[in-house]
């Protein structure tokens, strides 16, 4: 019998402010806090009342995720429209290498000119002449120079879904050496690491054997990472599929074949080397862990104290045992850590696979990246004018039913014909049992008192708080003491690239019509912000809200 996944009954928010982002709510609170004031100066008079009651009425329908906004409010569709116009303007949806470098050796020129000058003034000497002067300086070059100037010299020079980004490299348990980044976007920074995993080789098998590893990667990976002490915040599940290369097959064949073979045979094996090109993929998976809880990080501190890079020594040691651990469980049959060559090298073919391999060696951190160009189509994003790139992301009440298989996302990866290049990511945040089961209880708790509300009243719904609460009631009954399950918030996203704008559309239509067989009914196109939705696609450990 084949298992399946609760992931549906996510149709809306719960509560008054449930299903809002944070934005969303602030607007919310002002516009109560504004309303409140209203009627405190009015008086409390009719006119002031009015005028309160419809400024917080305003506030709650402005700020209401709506379903026929794809579950978005205006507020929410108004503000991205105003931060595109703003990022279009400042020119940073479009990141060029070759400006960024030039930027970041203007402001190191005027770091040392800056030293000179003081040196002068205490030589009582006359001031050198400051690098560039009377040289024009273009809007964008002088946007780049202020970025420069913001991060450290240790930060790559990054588009800005990269942020500020540091790289060092250290040793593993086993002698392997690492890549560990540091996330400096938010007040409080992250790191993550990756590792490249090899999945479980199954023929024809049973199909619980066959799901054995979705299993263990579920009650033993991800549950040892989500309890309290342990200092793995997040999971991305990442996979990059790429069409079958025949070329080298193709010469080989070139200077091996006997000149004397049958025409026929000749025939036959060209057609099924061109069959093989269509259907044919590479698929590499990775799994990146993000630690960002600053408790347990410090433990990891402590652990290699007198070391200039003991958090990241931490870091590599804690990564290795939990991968070790979901190796012996069966998760996946074996993996490997990313170091600083191949993490450079990923990045660069996520970019333009069509210029750089995945398994590419000649990338530096000045070379990594290319440029990506978001003003050219708002439906992608374009590296190096060749590689158009298109993000979508599954919402929380995308999938069909209240239960899916667990290799439901298998089709995304390996069914799409014909093949395109195309990455699945899928990030948990996951939560402590005790956390998730005080907010499964009220969850549960506001569900029956609205259905129990409503069947006083004598109403009829669509169906909703009946899904609603059968969701709740599920998650109560996994969540239960002494169940070994643990809480999750998941984000969903597929991304696909192209040749050609021309080519965005039917490949779109391809994968729509892949999700609709794989039991997805929508998936949300993040167009607008294509240049900003790559990093839910990158070995980052985060997506986009």
């Amino acid at each position: 019998m084949a298992r399946s996944v609760a992931l549906g009954g996510e149709l809306k928010g719960r509560g008054l402010i449930g299903g809002r982002s944070k934005p969303e709510t602030w607007f919310l609170i002002g516009a109560g806090l504004i309303a409140a004031a209203v009627l405190l100066t009015g008086m409390s008079s009719l006119w002031s009342l009015v005028f309160a009651a419809a400024i917080a009425g305003a506030g709650l329908l402005l700020s209401w995720p709506a379903p026929l906004l794809g579950g978005r409010s205006v507020i929410a569709l108004l503000t991205e429209a105003i931060y595109t116009r703003v990022r279009a303007r400042q020119g940073t949806n479009v990141f060029d290498p070759q400006t960024e470098a030039e930027a970041a050796a203007r402001v190191a020129a005027n770091r040392e000119h800056a030293k000179a000058v003081l040196a002068a003034r205490k030589a009582k000497q006359p001031a050198p002449a400051a690098p560039g002067a009377g040289q024009e300086r273009p809007a964008q070059l002088v946007a780049a120079m202020k970025r420069a100037k913001e991060r450290s010299s240790q930060a790559l020079a990054a588009p800005l879904f990269f942020g500020k980004v540091q790289i060092r490299q250290v040793p593993c348990p086993d002698g392997s050496m690492i890549a560990v980044a540091r996330h400096a976007n938010t007040a409080d920074a992250y790191y993550s690491v990756v590792f490249e995993v090899q999945g479980k080789s199954l023929g024809a098998v049973e199909s619980d054997v066959a799901e054995v590893p979705f299993l263990s990667w579920g009650a033993g990976f991800l549950a040892q990472a989500a309890r309290r002490t342990h200092p793995v915040s997040h999971v991305q599940s990442f996979t990059r599929s790429v069409p079958a290369d025949m070329v080298d097959h193709v010469m080989w064949l070139k200077d091996f074949v006997d000149g004397h073979v049958s025409e026929e045979v000749l025939r036959s094996y060209q057609q099924l080397t061109t069959d093989a090109r269509r259907v044919g993929e590479q698929h590499r998976s990775y799994v990146v862990l993000r630690f960002d809880k600053s408790e347990a990080l410090s433990r990891l501190d402590r652990r290699f104290a007198g070391y200039e890079d003991a958090r990241e020594r931490g870091i590599a040691q804690e990564a290795h045992t939990l991968m070790a651990k979901g190796r012996m469980g069966g998760s996946f049959e074996d993996f490997r850590p990313v170091d600083g060559t191949m993490l450079m090298g990923l990045l660069a073919h996520l970019q333009n696979p069509y210029r750089f391999d995945v398994d590419a060696v000649a990338v530096t951190p000045e070379t990594v990246f290319s440029h990506l160009d978001g003003s050219i189509t708002r439906e992608a994003v374009v590296a190096d004018g060749r590689a158009y790139t298109r993000t979508g992301y599954i919402p929380r009440n995308g999938f069909a039913g209240d239960e899916i298989s667990v290799r439901t996302m298998n089709q995304f990866v390996s069914t799409i014909q014909p093949a395109v290049v195309h990455s699945v990511s899928w990030i948990n945040k996951l939560e402590d049992a005790a956390i998730s089961r005080g907010k499964a209880r009220r969850r549960r708790a506001t569900s029956v008192a609205r259905k129990r509300e409503r069947d006083k009243r004598g109403q009829v719904g669509d169906g909703t708080e009946e899904v609603l609460l059968s969701a709740d009631t599920q998650r109560a009954m996994d969540l239960k003491p002494n169940s070994g399950h643990h809480g999750a918030e998941w984000a969903a996203y597929i991304s696909f690239t192209v040749a050609s704008e021309e080519e965005l559309y039917q490949v779109s239509s391809q994968i729509e019509a892949q999700a609709f067989d794989a039991g997805i009914e929508r998936i949300e196109w993040l167009d607008g912000k294509q240049d900003l939705a790559l990093a839910a696609v990158m070995p980052l450990g985060r997506g986009i809200r």
